[in-house]
């Protein structure tokens, strides 16, 4: 007996440049940010059972949730993979769409309660899009999630995505300037806002 299709006549989607973001590039940490005063006895202990890990040569695999990239580590976790401290990352779905957002835009992390409230929470065209698009496209050729989102963002981004939107008003939508010009530090090294991104 199959089962009744979801209606999904009524979603409304924003273009995501309408969006307010909580979290911004300024925001992150960089690996030679000084730590701010941090003293717990497990942080000490975790550090060291890595260290002995990969001087074992045994893989460390580290699990984490969206709020690890929006609170702007990712390029701290990048940092420790490229160090080989860290060999595997895992994390959620949260997590792959700030990072998503954050090499595709620069800033992420709406405002929650208050789109929740508006029944507008993860409502952003673009994000759902192309992440779906990059997704589809990577499994097509034997890709991970991970992998297509990357290769995405390094090669479509920049020349086959369709444009930004911004809404001027209900059902006007005019075309915004280019999400990434290809103009700037960086051109040609993967896409934008690489260095703060783990894809």
């Amino acid at each position: 007996m199959p089962y009744p299709s979801v209606d999904l006549s009524r979603i409304r989607t924003y273009p995501v440049v309408r969006r307010e973001n909580l979290v911004a590039l300024d925001d992150f940490i960089l690996p030679a940010t000084p730590p701010l005063p941090f003293d717990n006895p497990e942080l000490a202990e975790v550090a060291a059972r890595i260290v002995a890990a990969r001087l074992a040569g045994r893989p460390v695999i580290w699990m984490f949730g969206g709020h690890v990239v929006k609170c702007g580590l990712a390029p701290v976790l990048v940092d420790l993979m490229e160090r080989g401290l860290v060999t595997h990352l895992a994390s959620n779905g949260a997590a792959t769409i700030h990072d998503f957002e954050i090499a595709m835009l620069g800033h992420t992390s709406e405002d929650v309660a208050k789109s929740i409230e508006d029944g507008s929470f993860g409502m952003a065209e673009e994000t759902g899009a192309y992440m779906n698009r990059a997704v589809r496209q990577g499994a097509r050729d034997g890709l991970g999630m991970g992998e297509a989102l990357g290769r995405w963002l390094a090669e479509d981004l920049t020349s086959n995505s369709p444009p930004l939107y911004s809404e001027e008003g209900p059902g006007d939508r005019s075309i915004s300037p280019p999400l990434y010009s290809g103009e700037g530090p960086g051109v040609g090294a993967d896409f934008p806002h690489r260095a703060y991104s783990l894809l």
